[in-house]
């Protein structure tokens, strides 16, 4: 789909009957000429039970959206949606927008460089009315301030919503508002950090720890606040090939990075996810 408002749209009956089980499944939208009249938003429910998102490429192009900021999935009164395996990126609205949907689950999407970098903007937006939903697993990742620099934004009036095990970096941590939501994954350090000149600095909102580079290719990790055990979880990416953690005690762990030809190399940049 290309260049349109909305690539599938659907709504309930005016006699108050929802839509069931529609299926979307591995369509790329994008917008047009420049983002200028649609951006490719890819569906729009309202009123939608039992719906299937799934192995979707949203936008994912470098365009300016100039006009609207519709989110890439939007889910208006919908209960029960899978929205699993999608790929966003370069949307000017959030990826996913949900009000008054609930027992949904939302996990293994891809979310790249969304929403714009105003007060209140969210990589994805969990309005009032949300309830019993599940989002786990989600990598999300920001790489620059000029897009949303909220991750998963749960707004007043929704509540008892899950949030586990999502992987986040160039963005703030989940912001909940229902006292029963639960917020876990023990994420205790997270975001990236770059390497120039020899100095090693943290990258946009990293948070819980400090990095020093050591030597070429081997920058030691800082807690903020030692780990209990060394039996913590790191995770990490990089521009180079290949990346080895070592020397993990509790209240630091090394990163070494290497070239293709296995000779330790400073990377320009690299993620850390720390899980207890």
């Amino acid at each position: 789909f290309s260049g349109m408002l909305t690539a599938v749209y659907a709504q309930r009956h005016s006699g108050g009957r929802n839509v069931y089980g529609l299926l979307v499944e591995g369509n790329h939208v994008t917008p047009s000429s420049g983002g200028a009249v649609h951006t490719g938003a890819l569906v729009s429910f309202n009123g939608v039970d039992d719906a299937t998102v799934m192995g979707n490429r949203i936008n994912g192009l470098s365009q300016t959206m100039t006009l609207t900021t519709a989110p890439g999935v939007q889910l208006v009164d919908c209960a029960r949606p899978l929205v699993y395996a999608n790929k966003f990126g370069n949307l000017l609205g959030p990826a996913m927008y949900l009000t008054t949907t609930t027992n949904g689950k939302f996990s293994d999407n891809e979310i790249d460089d969304v929403g714009t970098s105003s007060s209140g903007a969210a990589m994805i937006d969990v309005d009032t009315g949300c309830s019993g939903n599940i989002f786990k697993d989600n990598r999300m990742r920001q790489s620059s301030a000029s897009y949303a620099q909220n991750s998963i934004i749960e707004r007043s009036g929704a509540n008892s919503n899950e949030f586990l095990c999502n992987s986040i970096s160039g963005a703030n941590r989940v912001s909940k508002s229902g006292a029963a939501s639960v917020v876990s994954g023990r994420v205790v350090a997270s975001g990236a950090y770059t390497v120039s000149g020899g100095v090693a600095s943290l990258y946009l909102n990293s948070s819980g720890f400090t990095v020093t580079r050591t030597a070429a290719g081997t920058c030691t990790v800082t807690f903020a606040t030692a780990r209990p055990t060394i039996h913590y979880i790191v995770k990490t990416s990089s521009d180079q090939p290949q990346t080895a953690i070592e020397s993990k005690a509790v209240g630091s762990f090394v990163v070494k990075s290497y070239n293709a030809a296995g000779t330790l190399t400073d990377p320009v940049l690299v993620h850390v996810e720390v899980t207890d």
